[in-house]
């Protein structure tokens, strides 16, 4: 059984059984913009996946969940990257 922990800084899921997952090779999917490929791994052992405190795999099964956004090219103030802005 996991055990899950977050505050307002970090956030962070402890599996105590790694043991216990097994991983599926990965596979390529090409189902991005313009052709574009991806590797996606299915995983099995494990309870849920979370996403801004939103379910979106129970048991393996994809929820229908979408809680995040899209993020394109740099956002907000280019300052807070430091001299890696350029």
């Amino acid at each position: 059984m996991a055990d899950a922990s977050c505050n307002n800084q970090h956030r962070w899921l402890w599996v105590p059984a790694f043991a216990g997952l097994h991983l599926h090779p990965p596979k390529v999917h090409y189902d991005l913009p313009v052709g574009g490929r991806r590797l996606l791994q299915q995983v099995d052992g494990y309870d849920a996946t979370i996403v801004s405190g939103v379910v979106t795999q129970r048991g393996g099964t994809a929820t229908g969940a979408r809680p995040g956004r899209l993020v394109r090219g740099a956002q907000g103030d280019r300052r807070q990257f430091g001299a890696a802005a350029g």
